[in-house]
């Protein structure tokens, strides 16, 4: 009769499991169906698309910053489909595959599971939005559920290491830490080190392989001499990226939507206008990391992991000084593999010895989950913690809830609605005449057309990022540059801008049907992301 009551559990338990990863799958494929990429996430899928081999896309995106992993894969996706809706599709099942091995492996409570996993993060900002940051994710996962066979090895961590660097770089800035805890346990630890020191080819190769990777990553984050964009932002004083760092923070645990989200995106969820001031901002965030610290504060090796990464990642932010809510949320991250992490060891010595006897009398909330090493208690939030923990995981339900609505509502950009017009009235058949690139891009990306970029003097689809584009010309500059296009022989082609012909009469100003030969088809406004709004003309040449 028990075993058959115990067989019962064991079947809804997984059978909730189940449904928990469904309805994700529904919540952010709903979010996924609705979204209109951005050109950050054409970005990859174009390179992929349009070059032929994975060493033609490498010379082709040789001013991008981001590790090479995500755009292999959607090389390889490229080869059997050019619809970008595959790139889509691709990362639903990255993101889908993180919750499905977080749901299933990961030793904290149900409810936690379920609180996580509908969070702004992993439904909407590495969900809904098509980047390579729930990459580093599903990876961070993969390591956490192997972490307990390290004993035969340290080669096979160190391959999926070396794959995080390859994600993003606060993915490799995380896959240094978690190289950093298993070189802390050897040095804490007599029979670990022991046991690494026979194998020390072993040890080195996975030592080689994962700081390889990391300042490859690093390596690949510092910009062309000639590049037009520069990844780290220079002539910021100290105070201010000291500042920025701890808000940065407060940002990835703490990413309150902007109230002007659809008059301006603001480059994300940042909540400056909802908490005053960016050095209050700071402030909150070093608050709220100390606060955080104290979850670790029964496991001496956890603890020291856990400030050891954050410290990376406040570096990283202060280097910068513009980190995004899309790669501060790794802060967010660090601490939920930690938390999974801890589960392994046995609370320190230490402190068993000075916790009060009511604390010794509660249990962790993952009750059936035993750790691994020495004999010691389960590891487990107090109240107060799990508290402050599912505080800021309701702000991320909060966002969840928030950015679905607008989402359905509201386009994230317009590139996908511009190129469906171009497609619906067969215009994509004449030669197009984008400006700026960025936005232009899009639309060759969703059309799978080449476009003619003037400030480059060139045919394409993804852009060059090099001190040659010029993304800020006048009115009377773009003007010039469609009549030069015209004189090479192009009578009757498609002019793509980012802003309408405006001019100024009797006080008042409008927008011109016509302008000479150019005669304006439609518009289209406005998005989340404010810049990219669209403009398209018919240029026909006079018979």
């Amino acid at each position: 009769m028990n075993a058959s009551a115990g067989k019962l559990s064991f079947t809804r338990a997984h059978l909730y499991e189940a449904l928990l990863v469904l309805a994700f799958l529904l919540l952010c494929g709903f979010d996924l169906w609705h979204h209109a990429m951005w050109r950050d996430e054409m970005q990859p899928w174009v390179y992929a698309r349009d070059s032929a081999s994975i060493p033609e896309m490498f010379r082709n995106m040789r001013y991008e910053t981001h590790p090479r992993l995500w755009y292999v894969i959607l090389w390889g996706v490229a080869r059997f489909a050019h619809n970008p809706v595959a790139a889509q599709i691709t990362h639903l099942i990255v993101v889908g595959s993180a919750i499905a091995l977080f749901v299933r492996y990961c030793p904290v409570a149900f409810y936690l599971k379920a609180l996580i996993t509908f969070g702004y993060y992993f439904v909407y900002e590495w969900g809904a939005i098509t980047r390579n940051y729930s990459l580093g994710a599903l990876l961070c996962f993969v390591f956490c559920i192997l972490f307990p066979r390290r004993d035969k090895g340290y080669l096979g961590l160190a391959v999926i290491l070396f794959l995080i660097t390859q994600a993003n770089l606060y993915a490799a800035a995380l896959a240094a830490s978690l190289g950093g805890l298993l070189m802390l346990e050897a040095c804490l630890n007599p029979e670990v080190r022991s046991r690494a020191a026979a194998h020390k080819v072993d040890a080195a190769l996975s030592f080689v392989l994962l700081y390889g990777g990391v300042l490859r990553s690093f390596q690949m984050a510092v910009t062309q001499p000639d590049a037009g964009i520069v990844n780290f932002v220079p002539g910021v004083t100290v105070g201010d990226r000291l500042a920025h760092a701890f808000a940065a923070a407060w940002d990835g645990f703490v990413p309150f939507p902007e109230p002007s989200l659809l008059g301006a995106w603001g480059w994300g969820m940042t909540g400056h206008t909802v908490f005053g001031p960016p050095a209050i901002h700071a402030i909150l965030g070093a608050i709220l990391l100390t606060l955080t610290t104290t979850f670790f504060w029964r496991s001496r090796l956890i603890l020291l992991a856990y400030l050891g990464g954050t410290g990376v990642f406040l570096l990283l932010a202060f280097i910068k000084a513009d980190t995004y809510a899309r790669q501060a949320g790794y802060f967010y991250l660090w601490l939920l593999v930690c938390l999974w992490l801890a589960h392994y060891f046995p609370v320190s010595s230490a402190s068993r010895q000075s916790a009060s006897k009511p604390e010794k009398k509660r249990r962790s909330n993952a009750r059936d989950v035993k750790p691994v090493g020495a004999a010691g208690r389960p590891f487990g939030l107090a109240r107060k913690q799990t508290l402050l923990l599912c505080s800021i995981l309701a702000v991320h339900i909060f966002d969840t809830v928030f950015l679905s609505i607008a989402g359905y509502y509201y386009n994230y950009s317009c590139g996908k609605a511009a190129a469906l017009y171009l497609e619906q009235h067969d215009l994509t058949k004449l030669p197009i005449f984008g400006y700026p690139d960025y936005t232009a891009m899009l639309v060759s990306g969703y059309a799978d057309v080449p476009i003619y970029y003037p400030d480059t003097h060139r045919w394409g689809s993804f852009l060059i990022e090099n001190n040659k584009r010029r993304c800020n010309w006048t009115p009377n500059q773009i003007m010039d540059a469609i009549n030069d296009f015209a004189a090479q022989g192009h009578r009757d082609f498609v002019v793509l801008l980012s802003r309408p012909f405006m001019f100024q009469r009797e006080g008042q100003v409008f927008e011109p049907e016509q302008l000479g030969n150019l005669h304006r088809l439609a518009s289209f406004y406005p998005c989340m992301v404010g810049d990219e709004i669209y403009w398209i003309y018919r240029y026909t040449a006079a018979p």
